[in-house]
């Protein structure tokens, strides 16, 4: 029997054993993949060092992290012979995330201490449970941790044991406790494909594009993998194609199984946590553009001062609903991009329309400075430029912002078409005239110069449209795409009306928005 006084201190009796804890809940049927991962942690637990092994697993929601943290548990269970332990930190029942001193309650009866005999208070509980594990092998599965001060005297002190802690935060603040860190993210398209192929056998095979398709709208979440697979296992006679066109009218929507198990849902228990100041970044950073941007981008967008939004979006990095590129550059996985802009639907469309011109405005502004770093004495059509406005001072400077940028200027190029800012649109592909050049990336080179040659006409600029066409003229040879250049070079028929002015008087907009 064992028992603890009312200082915390465990006494031992000679009476029948309680049975071993074995709380663990199962591992995954379908579990698919991780094998880096999985080596990482057993490479941690063959080091013996002298002291239990710590490992927060991170990521965002339903990219995994219990699966893979069971899937290691069960696999190493003989390692611990003394029992394995449980608990769900973010259990809400009304007043927020379970208590340190709640979880010791449950991990003490699970080793055997009668419920009269568990102390009360943290300090006389944490004091009963190191004590009673301290000559134990056994692992711990702390689930869905919210903060490193939640964790840490749940932490037992025998260096034969284990504890993986798993959390949509990042809790950097372990690493004081020795904690190792597992940053978990989503999958490729092959394990995809595989997990889907686990649940749903020869019908992958048999439709094999469609469940690439699949795959990649699903953008490697296994969460998202898994609801897929679910609905289609009930429903033996539905083709993966139609799955396809499903998802493709209403991703999030269609990412739902009729028990309440959500992609979305699962987004929102992170959201929904969110301060308000947060939330509006969350949201209005979604409508950027490209694929990546950085601070100064998302400044523009929220419209608060820039040193405001570095500290959200470092916070957003922290709860993994932001994936970092490099030190200053952030991006969305696409599935909580889609949930982030479904929440800015809700914002008033004219506030988003607003956030979006922003940012248009703003890439253009930082291009004019680039272009006029790069290529100083070109002539020009656009009203934007000023000449006394050299922001990237050098070339060099310039010529690495534009390609940083590569990528969101052309959907920039795309967006402000889109919205009917054709004068905007050509403008932008009139300013990467001279960073083509030095980059030949003749792709982007006829992608932005098409949507421009649009622009310009729309916008009824036709000595815009002409020159643009000259250039496109260069990018389909550069392509070797010679009928289009004969094609486009008919359309582009010089006029001496049409030759582009020296520099022109500029706009009294100030540019230098750096």
């Amino acid at each position: 029997m064992v028992q603890a006084d009312s200082v915390g201190q465990v006494h031992f009796h000679r009476h029948a054993e309680p049975p071993l804890p074995h709380q663990l809940p199962p591992s995954q049927r379908f579990f698919t993949g991780r094998m880096r991962e999985l080596a990482e942690l057993d490479e941690w637990l063959s080091k013996d060092e002298g002291h239990p092994l710590v490992v927060v697993v991170g990521g965002p929601g339903g990219v995994g992290k219990t699966s893979l943290a069971l899937r290691w548990l069960h696999g190493v269970r003989p390692r611990f012979p003394d029992g394995q332990l449980y608990a769900d930190l973010d259990l809400d029942g009304g007043d927020g995330p379970v208590t340190p001193e709640e979880v010791l309650e449950w991990f003490l009866s699970g080793l055997g201490v009668p419920a009269a005999a568990i102390p009360a208070g943290l300090q006389r509980r944490q004091a009963a449970f190191r004590s009673l594990t301290a000559d134990r092998s056994i692992s711990v599965l702390l689930d869905n941790a919210v903060s490193a001060a939640q964790v840490r005297p749940l932490l037992p002190t025998s260096p034969g044991s284990a504890v993986v802690v798993t959390s949509r935060w990042r809790l950097s603040g372990l690493a004081v406790d020795g904690a190792r860190f597992v940053q978990v993210g989503e999958f490729d398209e092959s394990t995809s494909v595989e997990l889907l192929e686990r649940a749903l056998g020869p019908r992958v095979t048999s439709e094999p594009e469609a469940a690439r398709e699949l795959a990649r709208l699903c953008a490697g979440l296994p969460i998202a993998l898994s609801v897929v697979g679910a609905r289609l296992s009930t429903k033996p006679a539905r083709a993966l194609s139609k799955e396809v066109a499903a998802l493709r009218d209403d991703l999030l929507g269609t990412l739902a199984l009729w028990d309440g198990v959500s992609v979305g849902a699962v987004f929102d228990s992170s959201y929904l946590e969110l301060p308000p100041s947060h939330a509006k970044v969350y949201r209005l950073c979604a409508l950027h553009p490209g694929e990546s941007f950085g601070a100064e981008a998302a400044a523009v967008l929220v419209d608060e001062p820039l040193a405001h939004v570095e500290e959200i979006l470092s916070a957003l990095v922290e709860r993994n609903l932001l994936g970092g590129v490099g030190e200053e550059r952030f991006r969305y996985h696409d599935l909580v991009r889609a949930h982030a802009r479904e929440h800015a639907r809700r914002d008033p469309p004219d506030d988003l329309c607003a956030a979006v011109l922003r940012v248009t405005e703003w890439y253009l502004e930082c291009a004019v400075a680039a272009d006029l770093a790069v290529a100083p004495d070109r002539p020009r059509f656009d009203l934007r430029y000023q000449p006394a406005t050299a922001a990237f001072g050098q070339a060099h400077r310039a010529l690495d912002w534009l390609e940083a940028e590569r990528g969101n200027l052309v959907p920039v190029v795309r967006t402000a078409a889109d919205h009917g800012w054709h004068d905007l649109a050509w403008q932008l592909v009139e300013v990467m005239w001279g960073f083509f050049p030095h980059r030949q990336d003749v792709p982007d080179w006829i992608a932005v110069h098409e949507a421009g040659v649009r622009a310009a006409r729309a916008a009824g600029n036709v000595a815009a449209e002409h020159q643009l066409r000259m250039r496109l003229v260069v990018g389909y040879l550069k392509d070797g795409r010679l009928t289009d250049a004969a094609l486009e070079a008919e359309r582009a028929v010089p006029s001496e009306s049409l030759r582009p002015p020296g520099r022109v008087s500029p706009d009294p907009a100030p540019v230098g928005l750096l």
